[in-house]
């Protein structure tokens, strides 16, 4: 038996089956992948990595077995959940998805089923630790799925170590009140409250935190790089890698990578010259603008199209589009009502509405760029519509 103190939790208990699976160099890996990347650009102190969430999630998955008998394999795969994040995952995992074919998740999947030894000699079942980790399953959805301890300990984590109070959540109040009706996860009407809560913290956590104007930079600038690299890197190989690793393919680069990197590093970064809105599009056009993240080569070509319209040189105007804003836990049911929430809670359909307030496509160079960009608004939108 192992005790490891934890700045949310105090101490987590963990026996000797889990301590063989933190032991491997697979999770050992997770001490050098940070949980939010470029933030401390912005929030010095927010330097956690995905080790420390993983056994926050292990410790949730603890609390959450109390009320239901999830068994020994979702305590497993809590623990095990974030192993296939790589580097910077919130700027690469993009780039990565359009590389080698995978998300995070596939990564993880492929990772534990490599661990299948350490697994089976512990009495792990391997194949039901990967279906909880994709959220199939009744008890699945309590990792992956519309409210999971994932998303509670990554925003009580990460308001702690921002600064930022808005994630402070409770995430024993709203175990206690989940409720099953067969395979369904819902609540009462009565307990809705606490849901809501958790979904006011994740939205006032997205403009101050998640997409923060700055650290959305940073990504670009990293993003840029890692595309240009993308050529003569093997990336799996860059996905097995830790940030360590990733800081010194950059700093060894040469050319436009080892620029950006320099920039962020000495946090020299480019400025916002445009930010085109939800208002600046129509809905087929938001849909087309958010597929260019499925194609970084394209989503290059259209960056270097702006820059040579505007007479700059390749890589000095980079974009930002953010994934389409999406809140499950609208989805939640409330049990006694059999509806969703968002049709019940005016304050669940109004965040989910006003998600939308903080997507926008930014439209990054160098300081003394802006203006050029910013005169430019309707042809630099017509490019990224039309390439």
């Amino acid at each position: 038996m192992k005790y490891i103190r934890d700045t949310l939790y105090g101490f987590i208990k963990l026996d000797g089956r889990f301590i063989d699976l933190m032991d491997t160099p697979e999770f050992q890996r997770l001490r050098r992948v940070t949980q939010l990347g470029f933030t401390p650009i912005v929030y010095p102190t927010a330097t956690h990595t995905r080790f420390e969430h993983s056994l926050g999630v292990f410790h949730l998955a603890c609390e959450m077995r109390k009320k239901f008998d999830t068994g020994d394999d979702f305590l497993a795969a809590a623990l095990l959940h974030d192993l296939g994040h790589v580097p910077f995952s919130h700027a690469a995992e993009w780039i990565m998805k359009s590389a080698i074919g995978k998300n995070h998740v596939d990564i993880t999947v492929e990772r534990i089923k490599s661990m299948e030894g350490v697994l089976e000699r512990n009495g792990f079942d391997v194949k039901k630790v990967c279906e909880l980790i994709r959220g199939k399953g009744k008890y699945g959805q309590l990792l992956s799925g519309d409210i999971d301890i994932d998303r509670m300990d990554y925003l009580v984590r990460d308001s702690y170590y921002t600064g930022v109070a808005y994630g402070v959540i409770n995430p024993d109040s709203v175990i206690r009140r989940l409720r099953f009706r067969g395979n369904v996860l819902g609540v009462n009407l009565s307990d809705i409250h606490v849901v809501e809560s958790l979904l006011v913290a994740r939205s006032w956590m997205m403009p101050a935190v998640y997409l923060h104007k700055t650290t959305r930079i940073a990504n670009s600038m990293f993003s840029r790089g890692l595309i240009e690299l993308m050529e003569h890197l093997d990336m799996e190989e860059f996905s097995e890698g830790d940030e360590h690793d990733a800081v010194r393919i950059f700093r060894d680069s040469c050319g436009l990578p080892s620029e950006l990197w320099k920039r962020i590093e000495n946090r020299n970064l480019y400025k916002e010259g445009l930010r085109l809105t939800r208002k600046d599009f129509s809905s087929r056009e938001i849909g087309k603008v958010i597929k260019l993240r499925a194609d970084p080569l394209r989503f290059r070509d259209i960056e270097n199209r702006i820059a040579e319209e505007l007479g700059l040189n390749e890589g000095e105007v980079l974009l930002n589009i953010p994934e389409k804003p999406v809140f499950m836990e609208s989805n939640l049911m409330v049990l006694d009502e059999n509806k969703k929430l968002e049709k019940i809670s005016k304050i669940v359909s109004g965040i989910v509405e006003s998600e939308w307030n903080y997507w926008y496509v930014g439209v990054y160079s160098r300081k003394e760029r802006r203006k050029l960009i910013g005169r430019n608004r309707e042809r630099i939108k017509e490019l990224i519509l039309h390439g």
